[in-house]
């Protein structure tokens, strides 16, 4: 029944499948985020209905869409999981959940992305809106002894982004909006090729070393939409408006660099990639138009 239920939200293309729960279904997810067995039939129960039981020789920990840790111990029900994952603060009442928010504030910067998160769901309500669509929890990042903020999204993980704790709004929007940007391509990449395969390598504005094309893709595509969210912040007045200007002729400036090495390797674009990146460049052109108003 499971594989059945899963076989007809493939072929509706539900948009359930696109959350980190799902991760233990996909080869290599394990190695980013060792989400326990039993998340996935909490999550496939809650969204299919499937009656089932299951019997936990050991208490099993469970990560709720509220990005709260629950245990749950002996005999369970399909039912039991869909309630233990649907916990208040579930329907998405939230721009982007941590996980482990219980626990949230043992070290430096915890709360500041707590905080930073709140206000941008609050100030910048599109642009959360257009995350909460593809971004469904988010964890923490050990800091770096550089002290460098970081952050990543991962295919083999859909929906779940992790970045380095830090008090800058700025910095969380910036992070937030750059692996969403990640996570929408990689939903792109799951329907359709992006680049055919090569051995080029191109310089990116991102990185220090030669990228794919589609590394720099991955990059043009995340500077286009960090570039529409600092316009957006300068208008709300999330941050100082010269700092906000600042960083978004930045990002633009990294977009139109990153641009042009896409446009001088064409050939190598696939009819979906040539689409991508032509509704790209209009998410750019925008953001520089409603900075200019």
């Amino acid at each position: 029944m499971a594989k059945a239920a899963l076989a007809r939200a493939v072929a509706g293309r539900s948009d359930w499948l696109y959350h980190p729960f799902v991760s233990p279904l996909v080869p290599g997810a394990s190695r980013v985020l060792p989400f326990a067995p039993l998340q996935l039939p909490a999550w496939l129960a809650f969204n299919s209905g499937l009656s089932f039981s299951l019997r936990l020789e050991s208490p099993a920990e469970l990560i709720t869409a509220a990005g709260e840790v629950v245990c749950l111990s002996g005999q369970v029900s399909s039912r039991d999981l869909a309630a233990a994952i649907s916990t208040p603060g579930a329907a998405g009442r939230e721009l982007l959940p941590l996980v482990g928010r219980a626990s949230i504030g043992n070290r430096s910067g915890e709360e500041g992305v707590v905080e930073a998160i709140r206000r941008i769901a609050v100030r910048l309500p599109r642009i959360a809106r257009w995350v909460a669509e593809a971004a469904k929890l988010a964890g923490f990042l050990e800091p770096r002894s550089d002290d460098m903020f970081a952050s990543a999204s991962y295919p083999e993980v859909p929906g779940y982004i992790v970045l380095t704790p830090t008090e800058d709004v700025m910095q969380v929007l910036e992070a937030v909006v750059h692996e969403t940007a990640h996570l929408y391509l990689f939903r792109c990449e799951a329907e359709a090729a992006l680049v055919w395969p090569s051995e080029r390598r191109f310089a990116s504005p991102l990185r220090p070393d030669p990228r794919p094309l589609r590394g720099i893709l991955l990059a043009m595509h995340a500077c286009a939409y960090v570039s529409t969210a600092f316009a957006e912040a300068e208008a709300a007045g999330l941050a100082h408006p010269a700092r906000c200007s600042a960083q978004r002729r930045e990002m633009l400036t990294l977009f139109d660099e990153a641009y042009g090495i896409v446009g001088g390797a064409a050939d190598l674009l696939t009819p979906a990639g040539a689409a991508f990146v032509s509704r790209t460049a209009s998410v750019a052109a925008s953001a520089s138009l409603r900075a200019a108003a």
